[in-house]
């Protein structure tokens, strides 16, 4: 898990630096707070990727899941006039997914040279998240889709999820663009990248 920051009062964010695990978003529509890939968080995932000690210092939340969360932390409007009949009511939740507005703002997501990727915020599957059948990149170096909490504005069937895309230049350096775009929440084409707050 990387720490994307820390927050005024000792508390750490948390977001995985992998795609842990290749899901589906939910096998019928975008409700977060109903989802299954919310379901799997909260309950399997929490109960056996840590241990008790490390349970105990995972932090509940209040996560945000307004039509506001679901466009880009700029652009309050950027999707359906920022309205979101999709949006569900706030959760309580020890893990999560980020949400657009959540990845648009302090995580420093941008695109970059990739023959320098030191500071690239890419997420490579892990090899069990390849088996469980996570979406694999035509170019390995792209890195692998990852899902968001966010619905769409447009679709009940489909949810927001991050991915990358290779430009190659005229002088063969290539640039990896970081994008958010919206799948079916049936699709396997999104793995897991699970964030938590704990306390220090």
């Amino acid at each position: 898990m990387e720490n994307p920051y820390k927050n005024n009062n000792g508390k750490k964010l948390l977001l995985a630096d992998k795609v842990l695990i290749g899901s589906c978003y939910d096998s019928i529509k975008n409700n977060y707070k109903d989802s299954e890939i919310r379901t799997w968080l909260t309950g399997e995932f929490h109960n056996t990727a840590f241990i008790l000690s490390e349970q105990e210092k995972i932090i509940s939340t209040v996560v945000d899941n307004s039509a506001r969360s679901t466009n880009s932390d700029k652009n309050a409007t950027e999707r359906n006039g920022g309205k979101n009949k999709y949006a569900c009511e706030n959760t309580n939740d020890k893990i999560f997914l980020l949400s657009v507005q959540e990845v648009t703002s302090g995580y420093h997501f941008e695109k970059y040279n990739t023959n320098d990727v030191s500071n690239a915020k890419i997420k490579n599957a892990t090899d069990f998240a390849k088996a469980s059948g996570v979406s694999i990149p035509a170019i390995d170096k792209c890195g692998n889709a990852w899902w968001l909490r966010s619905p769409s504005s447009y679709n009940e069937n489909e949810a927001h999820y991050v991915h990358y895309y290779c430009i190659t230049h005229p002088n063969g350096v290539d640039e990896l663009l970081f994008d958010i775009a919206t799948k079916s929440v049936k699709s396997n084409i999104g793995g897991i990248a699970p964030a938590l707050w704990v306390t220090n």
